[in-house]
C-alpha cells in the first residue's frame, strides 16, 4: 500500500481488493486521496508503527468501507493512527472515515 499511495495522483481513489493489507511503515498523505474496500469491509488494514498515516500540507484522506485493525502495532503511550506532521501543518486538511470497522485499539499487546 505504501507503494501505491506514493505513485497516486491527487484525487486518486485506490480501491483494496479482499484481503489484509500490512503497513510496516508510516504512509504519508500529501494529496487528495481515496482508500476504500472493494467490497464492503472485506479489506483490512493493519500497521505494525505507532502512527499508520501522516497527513502532510496538501493532504486530505478519505478512508470507506474498510477495517481497520490495531492487533499487530506496537503497544506504546502516544502512538496515533492518523497524525500530522510533527511541527504542524500550514493548510487545512479533511480526514473522513465512513461505512468502516475500527477495532482493536485497546489491544495491550507489548513488544
Amino acid at each position: 500500500m505504501f507503494t501505491a499511495v506514493a505513485n497516486a495522483e491527487d484525487d486518486d481513489v485506490i480501491e483494496l481488493a479482499n484481503g489484509q493489507y500490512n503497513a510496516r511503515k508510516v504512509i504519508f498523505i500529501d494529496k487528495t486521496l481515496t482508500i476504500k474496500a472493494k467490497h464492503n469491509q472485506k479489506a483490512s488494514l493493519t500497521f505494525e508503527r505507532g502512527t499508520f498515516f501522516e497527513i502532510l500540507d496538501g493532504g486530505n484522506l478519505s478512508l470507506d468501507d474498510l477495517v481497520i485493525d490495531d492487533s499487530n502495532s506496537s503497544d506504546y503511550s502516544g502512538n496515533t493512527r492518523v497524525s500530522t506532521k510533527k511541527w504542524g501543518i500550514t493548510e487545512n486538511y479533511r480526514l473522513l472515515i465512513k461505512n468502516s470497522l475500527i477495532k482493536n485499539l485497546d489491544n495491550p499487546r507489548s513488544v
